[in-house]
């Protein structure tokens, strides 16, 4: 294959959401793909989704077991691994079943949303061994892993650059001068680094979000569809097709890179309101449970009034939040790259 000389097939770790699609978009670039899962229903079901995709050009080979797995990547001159798996633990322990199978030359991609200091805990320990593990932070959730995501690799600057090649054609690219989404970000755990800051970042922008639509929605009684108006065409507007899939991604502790973004800038000493607030706010927003049990305690409590607004008030206070809402998101960006610029120089 043309995009990385001497590799033919890629072996994926995890059939998840995120792993069963990247294994069909490297199928789909003329890649050959074996995958495995310790689950074997998620491997199932990629198999019977990959049977009715016309487009599919590599061969997609599903694993029960590691040993089949392993097996399946013996003959290529170049193994390439994509780890696609749970952070921490999980990801820990397939490593651990892995480690002996593993050789010098091989290259791990981890494509977790893993903590940087396990990314760069992992490269030391394999790199007397003549192995590269890069951790790669991969934006756009699993519609963008099927059809192409934004990309943040970090690591060896060698070996990146050897994967970068393939990296590039699956990424997604910029619409107006097609270059490719993906950047060596620098060494060691810089890669998840800038990926957890991305992920802080944008639970900023999505808590600014809630409080524009509660505003909207509580204050001046507008509804849904208005609303939808109201952002229709916005610099808001490419935020809100994700919300449903991220509002509670973090809330049963599988999701870690917001609470970290907090902690980073605590430690880091980055005044990072934003980040911080659309944090908790998000962890209030879990806890779904006892926000009813209180209402039923203020359900003789007189509700909020909906101000009596003329037209013209009403059209001026939306006119007026829109800039709010983008100081906001501006705000959530300068607090995360100043995080970014912080531990860069630091860690130099």
């Amino acid at each position: 294959m043309d995009a990385f000389e001497g590799l033919r097939r890629i072996g994926i770790v995890g059939a998840g959401s995120m792993g069963s699609m990247m294994a069909l978009a490297f199928s789909e670039l003329g890649l050959d793909v074996s995958i495995w899962d310790v689950k074997g229903s998620n491997i199932d079901s990629l198999l019977n989704k990959a049977k009715k995709i016309k487009s599919l050009k590599g061969c997609l080979d599903g694993n029960y077991e590691a040993e089949g797995f392993m097996k399946s990547l013996d003959q290529c001159p170049q193994r390439l691994f994509l780890f696609s798996i749970t952070h921490g633990s999980p990801a820990n322990s397939v490593l651990a079943q892995l480690h002996n199978q593993l050789r010098d030359g091989d290259i791990i991609l981890d494509g977790e949303n893993e903590h940087y200091c396990n990314t760069e805990r992992h490269q030391r320990n394999l790199k007397g061994k003549g192995i590269s593990w890069i951790g790669v932070g991969i934006s756009g959730g699993y519609q963008a892993a099927r059809h192409g995501p934004s990309l943040s690799p970090g690591g060896s600057e060698a070996s990146v650059k050897r994967v970068l090649p393939l990296l590039e054609k699956y990424s997604a690219k910029n619409p107006k001068s097609n270059r490719p989404c993906v950047e060596y970000i620098g060494p060691h755990g810089s890669g998840h680094y800038v990926k957890m800051v991305h992920n802080g970042i944008e639970n900023g922008m999505l808590s600014t979000m809630c409080g524009a639509w509660s505003l909207l929605n509580q204050c001046l009684g507008l509804t849904y569809n208005e609303i939808g108006n109201v952002f229709d065409g916005t610099a808001q507007d490419h935020v809100l097709s994700e919300v449903l899939d991220k509002v509670v991604q973090n809330f049963d502790d599988t999701e870690g890179t917001l609470y970290w973004s907090v902690m980073e800038a605590a430690q880091r000493h980055i005044v990072a309101p934003t980040i911080a607030a659309g944090q908790f706010l998000r962890v209030a927003s879990g806890n779904r449970a006892q926000r009813l049990e209180v209402a039923k305690c203020l359900e003789k409590v007189p509700g909020l009034k909906q101000p009596r607004l003329s037209e013209n008030d009403r059209n001026r206070f939306i006119e007026d939040l829109r800039p709010a809402v983008y100081a906001s998101f501006l705000c959530s960006y300068c607090q995360g790259l100043e995080l970014i610029a912080r531990a860069s120089a630091a860690e130099d």
